[in-house]
């Protein structure tokens, strides 16, 4: 699991207009990496109601996670991470369409992708629009204090 998140990372957020550096993903999986592949791996081993985690596999290789939480009356998706060989693949889709089924249909879906990323187009062809609301990402790197610029998505269902 490590390996998908800490290369989805590299692949995603280092570019000059997001500003991580790999240094800055190093770090932070020095400090936290252990702590948060093993809650990812309890959350997938026993999903709860409101707080679930797929991964998607190749044989024993873990390849995809998808983390959606229920909070009140909207679903956000807190992670979706494709290890970036895999990306084109489906795998997005796949891990997407098999979560749908633990969403409570009366709920929106809200996701805050880093702005300047190729995410932001694969939600739209989910069905996910941008609201127009941008803020900086305080729970992003909290290890070395970059802060992310996100912006809202939301898929409307009610």
């Amino acid at each position: 699991m490590n390996n998908v998140i800490k290369s989805s990372w590299y692949a995603t957020y280092i570019t000059p207009e997001i500003g991580v550096t790999k240094e800055d993903i190093d770090m932070m999986y020095v400090q936290s990496g252990k702590g948060q592949i093993e809650a990812f791996r309890k959350r997938a081993e026993l999903p709860k109601k409101d707080d679930i985690t797929l991964v998607a596999k190749d044989g024993d290789r873990v390849v995809g996670i998808i983390r959606l939480v229920v909070l009140g009356d909207y679903v956000q998706i807190r992670t979706m991470y494709v290890h970036p060989e895999c990306t084109g693949k489906g795998i997005g889709t796949m891990l997407w369409n098999d979560v749908q089924k633990y969403i409570p249909s009366d709920k929106d879906i809200v996701v805050f992708p880093a702005k300047h990323t190729k995410s932001i187009d694969w939600y739209k062809k989910m069905g996910f629009v941008e609201t127009g609301e941008e803020k900086l990402d305080d729970e992003a790197m909290p290890v070395t204090g970059v802060r992310l610029k996100i912006v809202k998505m939301q898929l409307f269902r009610k």
